[in-house]
């Protein structure tokens, strides 16, 4: 290869996932029961937490009875939402 063609630094892709970072999304969840499969369970507000990669990998999530409890454990914990993500 030509070094008069080479690239440095290599171009960064439109778009770049890290694989070493997390994104985060609140949302509405249902618990489901082993005993009544029809039956449709609790709901509750849940913060998931995926690996950043593509598809994005479900790594953990945390259950809260109000939006303002999941909000103030992001807050917390320093986790952005997936919404305020680049």
């Amino acid at each position: 290869m030509d070094d008069d063609k080479m690239i440095w630094p290599p171009p960064i892709p439109r778009v770049y996932r890290d694989h070493r970072k997390f994104i985060y999304q609140l949302t509405v969840s249902k618990t489901l029961t082993h005993s009544d499969k029809d039956k449709e369970g609790k709901k509750h507000w849940c913060v998931v937490q995926y690996r950043n990669i593509s598809p994005p990998q479900p790594m953990n999530s945390w259950n809260f009875e109000t939006k303002e409890e999941a909000e103030d454990f992001m807050k917390k914990n320093n986790m952005v939402s997936l919404e305020n993500q680049n």
